[in-house]
């Protein structure tokens, strides 16, 4: 098994910028993770596949499917299609990476974490960035941490059976609640089943990263701290593609480059 996770990511044409962003700032920052990324269709394939991002490995492979490919609104019934499509291109990438962290392309790397990072969080199939709000760095909205309200689209997950079991529950969710997103559907599956932390799931160890190393946009949004012990930072809580980048703009400063794009 890898050391370091493989990271993933997809996006269609309509979030090309957001991807390119989210590249340009992994091509400046990772030195010893490699990427993975799922292009939903082939503009932006030819887009991405065009540039040359010299300071990483990074595969670029086309994973068409029968969904938009324009930035679609959250709520949508086009958005909620293509985060749908998210099962298929993590079970892909399990098929190829024993561990593997995936991010969305409004996600950028504040620093590349450690080796022993990860191995902290071994024992565990899937490590989810809290998605809840908090009042302060101590006082969430939430009664735990480990919320069943997690974030599907900053998580780490490894080849196992148990992250198996949690990603084929989530496709029969997705199929029966066509109007909820991949992650309503998570959360409603954990509702079905009375879980209120995640920990307590069956057949499958979950946990949940510390909100200062894989942080949330209602952290930054919000003022409640700065990124300075922040691995991953998400650009959510926000609505609209310019509330996203007034966001990561405030979130770039803090990046701690290892390479400088050329």
């Amino acid at each position: 098994m890898s050391n370091f996770p493989v990271i993933v990511s997809y996006s269609n044409n309509g979030y090309f910028q957001f991807a390119k962003c989210m590249l340009e700032n992994l091509n400046a920052t990772l030195e010893h993770h490699k990427v993975l990324f799922y292009c939903l269709d082939k503009e932006i394939y030819q887009k991405l596949s065009a540039i040359n991002f010299k300071n990483i490995k990074v595969t670029f492979k086309l994973f068409t499917k029968n969904i938009s490919s324009k930035l679609e609104n959250y709520g949508s019934s086009q958005y909620n299609l293509i985060t749908h499509t998210k099962m298929s291109v993590l079970k892909d990438a399990l098929q190829k990476h024993e561990f593997i962290h995936f991010i969305d392309c409004d996600i950028i790397c504040i620093q590349e974490p450690s080796i022993k990072h990860y191995q902290k969080y071994n024992k565990y199939d899937i490590v989810f960035q809290h998605d809840a709000g908090m009042y302060s760095a101590s006082h969430l909205h939430a009664p735990t941490l480990h919320h069943i309200w997690t974030c599907t689209g900053n998580m780490s997950l490894r080849n196992t059976s148990g992250t198996y079991y949690l990603l084929d529950r989530l496709e029969e969710y997705q199929s029966k609640y066509k109007n909820k997103n991949d992650q309503e559907c998570l959360m409603q599956y954990f509702e079905d089943n009375n879980i209120i932390d995640i920990r307590d799931v069956e057949k499958v160890k979950l946990f949940t990263y510390e909100i200062e190393q894989y942080t949330n946009g209602y952290w930054l949004n919000n003022n409640i701290g700065n990124l300075e012990n922040t691995y991953f930072f998400h650009a959510n809580h926000v609505s609209g593609a310019q509330a996203k980048w007034n966001l990561l703009n405030r979130a770039l400063p803090y990046v701690k480059k290892k390479f400088e794009n050329q």
